[in-house]
């Protein structure tokens, strides 16, 4: 009896199926990518090349990537200048308008006052003139020498207040400057002065 019979083929039939009792003559069902494809032939060089085309480009495109760049950078800074320029063109504006309305402002109080001023010394004078007779001139003249007179009067009375603040304004610094003299250093130039008999104490 021969041990060394050949095989029995599948028992299902198909000559592709793998026979079973024969472990060197396998062979897988339906299409199996090897990765022949990926890694050798046209396709798989031309996908490295692109990889590193992609991931390396050229200085052609990096250049024009770069300028492109540089312009939007442009336009920006560009945009960013003509709204700073509105900007301080609105502002300027504004402060144009408010002066504008602060002069009419002023002019419109100014002779407002001026307004009741004279109102005011008309109604004197023509009180004045009803108080002698009816004579305009006197009534005229009597509260035009009235009112001069309250104005010197205003500022004499004026200066001499502002005089006094004044004074009294620096005799408070310099007091204040010896008091700080005599706690820093135990004594102020007074003190000096009388020490070396230059005034008396």
């Amino acid at each position: 009896m021969d041990v060394h019979t050949k095989p029995t083929p599948s028992s299902s039939g198909d000559p592709e199926a793998p026979d079973r009792t024969d472990p060197y003559s396998y062979k897988p069902y339906g299409k199996v990518d090897t990765g022949a494809a990926g890694t050798s032939g046209a396709g798989g060089a031309s996908g490295v090349g692109d990889d590193a085309t992609q991931e390396h480009p050229s200085p052609t495109e990096a250049l024009r990537s770069a300028f492109g760049r540089f312009d939007e950078l442009k336009e920006y800074v560009n945009l960013y200048v003509a709204a700073k320029t509105d900007a301080f063109k609105a502002s300027m504006r504004n402060v144009v308008i408010f002066a504008a309305l602060g002069v009419v402002g002023l002019i419109a109080a100014g002779a407002f006052v001026v307004t009741s001023v004279v109102l005011l010394c008309l109604g004197i004078a023509h009180g004045f003139a009803a108080l002698v007779g009816g004579h305009l001139w006197a009534g005229y003249l009597i509260a035009g020498v009235l009112l001069l007179g309250l104005l010197a009067g205003g500022v004499i009375v004026g200066l001499k207040v502002m005089a006094n603040a004044s004074k009294k304004a620096l005799v408070k610094k310099y007091e204040l400057r010896q008091r700080d003299h005599r706690e820093r250093f135990g004594h102020d130039a007074a003190d000096r002065a009388v020490a070396a008999g230059k005034v008396d104490a």
